[in-house]
């Protein structure tokens, strides 16, 4: 049996869209008592629902679906000329595990990435104990 069926969801009152402008928007959110395995986490992310810091949250407005995110089924993926031309663009680039991501360096890639997509929101300005609970706790 699936364990999110077990799972306690709060819904918000109407606010304003995070994703659409003009757009009024309701949000689900898990329990925050809840504890999230890494099964439980892989089951909200296949219906859907999206984490931020420790919240597990998803969209969930009467008459609008165009935040919901889209999944691509990897093993029938295929390449597309475009695809190709992007990925010899960025050859240069490098994908690396790293044991800590609580460093001044992803701080400032992250402090940058807010000062020139929120700074408008509730999100800014940033600081440091909001990038922890953001990006580095939850996701362990």
């Amino acid at each position: 049996m699936s364990v999110i069926k077990n799972l306690k969801v709060f819904m918000t009152p109407p606010h304003a869209c995070s994703y659409l402008e003009d757009r009024e928007a309701t949000t689900l959110f898990i329990d925050p008592q809840a504890r999230i395995d890494a099964n439980t986490y892989a089951e909200l992310n296949e219906i859907g629902f999206r984490r931020s810091g420790e919240h597990f949250y998803t969209p969930h407005c009467k008459s609008c679906r165009d935040c919901i995110a889209t999944r691509v089924p990897v093993k029938h993926f295929e390449l597309s000329r475009k695809h190709r031309r992007l990925l010899n663009r960025n050859s240069d680039l490098q994908v690396m595990q790293v044991s800590s991501i609580d460093t001044d360096e992803h701080y400032a890639l992250y402090e940058k990435y807010i000062e020139h997509r929120h700074d408008e929101g509730d999100m800014y300005p940033p600081c440091r104990e909001q990038y922890r609970g953001f990006i580095c706790k939850g996701g362990e």
